[in-house]
């Protein structure tokens, strides 16, 4: 590959986990915020039964870390999740919430280290006028998560169930540079094929 320092960052990643583009480092935010607390509460028995099973999914493919106990540790932040029907189907969707809270994680991320997927869209249909742009949405489950995230952003990736507390480890759907994340490591992969 032509970018020596591209593909040493990504194996570099995969081993050491990625790193969102977020500052964490502002003073005006926590050091620790639990920001799960009293958001969205899960009351649907239906919902919360749902939660259960996906969090034990994500355990077991290691996605989330066992239970650490009721109280975060210093330099975590809690992310809220909750429960909504998938659209076309009778399926639910946990939703981890990077967007949420005054000290939400996406804050953290300036929209400007993150190319916006619409935004290149609109570039390359300016790019290519003369042709008709044709974009479909590939649903393969858990995509994302196939890439670790650095050990000092999981800290920031909690979730709270039952008043037990676990680490998301992995690349969410829902991070602000996720996308980014997914599309740098897979065009290596693309490039390789």
């Amino acid at each position: 590959h032509p970018n020596h320092s591209l593909v040493q960052s990504v194996c570099r990643s995969l081993h050491q986990g990625f790193w969102p583009w977020a500052m964490t480092t502002n003073h005006n935010y926590l050091t620790t915020y639990d920001n799960a607390e009293g958001y969205h509460t899960l009351t649907n028995p239906t919902h919360l039964a749902f939660t259960h099973q996906q969090c034990t999914m994500e355990v077991a493919a290691g996605h989330f870390s066992q239970s650490f106990g009721p109280d975060l540790l210093p330099g975590m932040y809690a992310v809220p999740m909750w429960v909504i029907p998938k659209p076309h189907s009778n399926g639910l969707h946990l939703v981890i919430d990077h967007n949420a809270g005054e000290y939400s994680l996406n804050s953290m991320i300036s929209r400007a280290e993150c190319t916006q997927l619409s935004e290149t869209l609109i570039a390359t249909q300016a790019c290519f006028f003369d042709h008709p742009l044709v974009v479909w949405k590939s649903d393969i489950s858990h995509t994302y998560q196939i890439l670790p995230m650095h050990l000092l952003w999981q800290m920031k990736q909690t979730i709270v169930l039952d008043a037990q507390q676990h680490v998301d480890t992995n690349n969410d759907f829902g991070s602000g540079g996720s996308g980014h994340i997914w599309s740098v490591f897979f065009t290596l992969v693309l490039w390789i094929a």
